[in-house]
């Protein structure tokens, strides 16, 4: 099935001096969808949005939003009209609701009005006050609503829901959801909370350590890897992670988990290993394969902990 993508990229690449914020990228993320951007801190989630909206140039490779070179200064500027980087830290703190509407809605040709009207009463947000004292969740929803109003054809969010508690962090998702439903926006959202993203995002880009490791559609993801629970007859079983489609494994003596992307039933029992239970894999295991093999370390992906990344 040929795809109509929102955003392309090709080797794409940002070097500080000897560390390489982002390596080699080459990503291509469907219109209309809405992507997890998934890694922990350090991973280059964070670089690879600023460079999509123009906010940093990279240091090798090319990409494209909407079809638009973001390493063409003209067309990056279009990016920016058509594009909006969600960003409650932006907002003006001394200005009331209603006067950053206002601000905002003189920056835009083709702002559209209607929407404008329809997110305040849907999103309860209070005109008279000033963005000082509103809440992070009314911040965050306030950012949304001046990107949706902007008639933004691309949505990129760094942390959306970082220090919202539940109840506001549930609202700001459902927003989400219901921006992409409506107006068939693509939306990339940067975030350590996977399992608040897999239960909205349908695309995935998993990144450590400036590579991307893995992408594509959740469920084609789902589908393509199972897990093995294994008993092992020998310690032969040690080298199953090098058996050609092992992605991740775990052992603990005779017993040990396997995550595969094939069949690799007979490779197993040349070893000695007893495939006691097959599964599909979550999509968490999946992650884990990939970028955290060391499971000790990974609590930003089990429990959306501290150990995220930018």
């Amino acid at each position: 099935m040929t795809r109509d993508f929102a955003i392309l990229t090709t080797n794409l690449t940002k070097r500080y001096g000897n560390v390489a914020a982002a390596s080699g990228l080459n990503i291509a993320i469907p219109r209309g969808s809405i992507c997890a951007l998934i890694g922990r801190n350090g991973a280059g989630k964070t670089t690879l949005l600023r460079m999509l909206f123009g906010m940093v140039l990279p240091t090798r490779g090319t990409g494209e939003v909407l079809g638009l070179s973001i390493v063409d200064r003209r067309a990056s500027v279009e990016i920016r009209r058509r594009a909006a980087f969600v960003d409650p830290t932006a907002l003006y703190p001394w200005m009331s609701v209603a006067e950053m509407l206002r601000f905002a809605r003189g920056c835009y040709s083709d702002w559209n009005r209607a929407r404008e009207v329809a997110g305040i009463f849907a999103l309860d947000l209070p005109l008279d006050r000033k963005i000082a004292t509103l809440s992070k969740g009314m911040r965050t929803t306030l950012a949304v609503l001046l990107a949706l109003a902007g008639d933004s054809e691309v949505l990129f969010f760094d942390e959306p829901t970082d220090g919202l508690d539940p109840i506001v962090r549930e609202q700001v998702l459902r927003s989400l959801v219901a921006i992409n439903a409506a107006h068939e926006s693509t939306l990339l959202i940067s975030s350590h909370q996977l399992a608040e993203l897999e239960e909205i995002a349908n695309w995935l880009c998993l990144m450590d350590r400036g590579r991307l490791v893995l992408a594509g559609d959740m469920d084609e993801l789902r589908a393509s890897h199972r897990r093995l629970d294994v008993r092992w007859a020998s310690q032969s079983g040690a080298v199953a992670g090098a058996i050609p489609g092992v992605v991740g494994m775990t052992r603990n003596g005779e017993f040990g988990t396997l995550i595969v992307a094939e069949d690799i039933g007979d490779s197993l029992r040349s070893l000695g290993g007893n495939i006691v239970k097959e599964q599909p894999a979550s999509l968490k295991k999946i992650v884990l394969a990939y970028a955290a093999p060391d499971v000790g370390n990974v609590s930003w992906v089990l429990q959306g902990g501290s150990n995220g990344l930018a």
